[in-house]
């Protein structure tokens, strides 16, 4: 029996395709009290990156997130730039799985992998 949710469209694989999601200056309040990159400030960078990344990939109705992982790599401190990019792994006609990895410099900080619902 079929699936109410599968799509009778193949999965468009675009893993070749990076997309730079913006920068983000860590301040003070992105740290914890010993001056790093705070895991939670790690995380919201990444979740935001994740729905900008996904809400651009519909061309119509919208997004919500139902799964975000995060690996935490290395950390950063006050006034390091971090960049985000991202890759759309697979397209279904209802859900969007994503990655986006955060960067200071070519030094990678934070791996995220997502699931999101594409509400139309």
């Amino acid at each position: 029996m079929p699936r109410a949710d599968a799509s009778t469209m193949p999965s468009t694989p675009s893993a070749a395709r990076v997309t730079e999601l913006g920068n983000t200056t860590l301040d003070s309040t992105h740290l914890t009290a010993n001056g790093t990159l705070d895991a939670g400030s790690a995380t919201q960078i990444a979740a935001r990156a994740l729905t900008l990344l996904a809400s651009n990939s519909v061309a119509e109705g919208d997004v919500d997130a139902m799964s975000i992982n995060c690996d935490f790599v290395d950390t950063a401190q006050l006034g390091d730039v971090i960049s985000a990019r991202g890759t759309v792994t697979r397209h279904t006609r209802t859900v969007l799985f994503l990655t986006v990895d955060l960067f200071q410099g070519e030094r990678l900080i934070l791996t995220a992998s997502s699931v999101y619902r594409i509400n139309r």
